[in-house]
């Protein structure tokens, strides 16, 4: 009797009978698996299935899946909470919480570890990279290595793919406030290469024409699902395949627009090259899973493209840079040359002058790059002096040092000019 109303649960209940956000759907192997409430289904067509029990129910079904090693990995969106899935039972495997800070993050395996890159929490996005650590059960920050490297900007919804060492990030969205405090979403073009063994980032370069071309990112609307080593991105009627690793990008120009348009869920499974598809039955109110061969979904038509513009090498920058340097300490040798040739030759400038007309010298050389006003001039002569006398002594000692000095350079080296905020006060100085 308990197999027969098995049987009836199944039969009835399994078809069509998904509630929109209370279920999570997956792949593993060759089927697909659905989970709600307590109940475990898995299909291969959508149109068969098999029901068993959990036993227990998810407090939400917000969860990224991933696999390795034969097994699924069900990871909370927001960050921390861990499930594996494996001969149809769940179990918890972390000792963590909610983290709330990893919404939209990329979340990959790597030397069968699990790391999250990215994403959004707690009012800012992120650039972290974290991982779990199976000891301790627990999430820790996978530092990178203190240099001056550059490295990618806080984002989130970013286009990630792991190949060998290397992670690939690219993409995504930033939180930007402008200087009236209006926050918006700031569309991200870069991307960038990160070599897990040394822990340093590499610009890889800047997104070209095509990649510009993808509606913008949305967290609601933007598809981003693992696809032969690369991404698809779905933007309801546009579809693309981005290769960060082989800088190539792939536009698909003749998706089944019926199909991803409006499509709440897409998975991918590559053991049956099909996709998981759901879509809201509004006369019914349920969500319609559907399950389609790749060809039938994106088509067999496509246009390839350049990803993104390569980022120049260093010793580029470095290379261009040396004309400029070049420049600059001629012109900087230049602008030193007057003041030089002055102290190269003050002994011979002691000699011609006067032990006065010296001394007014030296005091405006002491002064450069400042000038020296009329009346400090005055007070070096002798106080019992008058001041038409002293007046009278500075005006030849100028001439005889502006006389004297010009031989050093043929050209003019001490001027004479108003004060800028008294023009009754005159100032000499020395103009390089």
């Amino acid at each position: 009797m308990n197999l027969i109303l098995s049987l009836v649960f199944v039969l009835i209940l399994t078809p069509n009978r998904f509630i929109k956000n209370q279920f999570i759907s997956f792949q593993h192997e060759n089927s697909f698996v659905i989970i709600q409430n307590d109940s475990l289904y898995t299909t291969s067509d959508c149109i068969t299935f098999s029901a068993s029990y959990l036993g227990s129910q998810f407090q939400h079904y917000n969860f990224n899946s991933f696999n390795f090693d034969g097994k699924t990995y069900l990871l909370s969106k927001g960050g921390g909470v861990l499930y594996v899935y494996e001969n149809k039972r769940l179990e918890r495997i972390d000792k963590s919480f909610e983290h709330r800070n990893k919404f939209h993050s990329f979340d990959f395996s790597y030397n069968k570890q699990i790391f999250s890159f990215g994403g959004y929490g707690l009012f800012d996005d992120n650039n972290l990279l974290t991982y779990f650590d199976d000891k301790t059960k627990e999430w820790h920050e996978f530092a990178y290595q203190k240099s001056r490297n550059e490295m990618p900007s806080k984002r989130k919804i970013p286009i990630g793919q792991i190949h060998n060492n290397s992670l690939f990030i690219g993409g995504g969205i930033s939180k930007y406030v402008d200087s009236e405090f209006n926050i918006s979403n700031n569309r991200l073009n870069d991307f960038w290469k990160f070599d897990l063994p040394s822990r340093k980032w590499e610009r890889l370069g800047y997104a070209k024409k095509t990649f510009l071309e993808i509606n913008s990112f949305n967290e609601t609307i933007t598809k981003i699902i693992s696809f032969k080593g690369g991404n698809l991105i779905v933007n309801q009627d546009q579809v693309f395949w981005v290769d960060i690793l082989n800088n190539t990008i792939w536009q698909y120009t003749n998706p089944s627009k019926e199909m991803i348009f409006g499509a709440n869920t897409i998975i991918y499974n590559s053991n049956i090259d099909t996709f998981l598809v759901s879509k809201l039955n509004h006369n019914t109110g349920y969500e319609k899973l559907m399950t389609v061969k790749t060809i039938d979904l994106l088509g067999d038509k496509t246009i390839k493209s350049v990803l993104y513009k390569t980022a120049l090498n260093p010793l580029y920058y470095v290379l261009l840079a040396i004309p400029f340097v070049f420049v600059l300490f001629v012109l900087f040798r230049k602008k030193q040359t007057t003041l030089q040739k002055l102290q190269k030759n003050i002994n011979v400038l002691e000699r011609k002058l006067s032990k006065n007309d010296f001394l007014i010298l030296k005091t405006i050389i002491d002064s450069h790059p400042n000038a020296v006003s009329f009346p400090l001039l005055l007070s070096i002569y002798a106080p019992d002096l008058s001041y038409e006398s002293k007046v009278k002594k500075l005006r030849l000692t100028l001439n005889n040092i502006i006389l004297q000095t010009k031989t050093l350079s043929n050209k003019k080296i001490i001027h004479i000019r108003k004060n800028k905020e008294d023009k009754r006060i005159k100032e000499i100085y020395i103009k390089t």
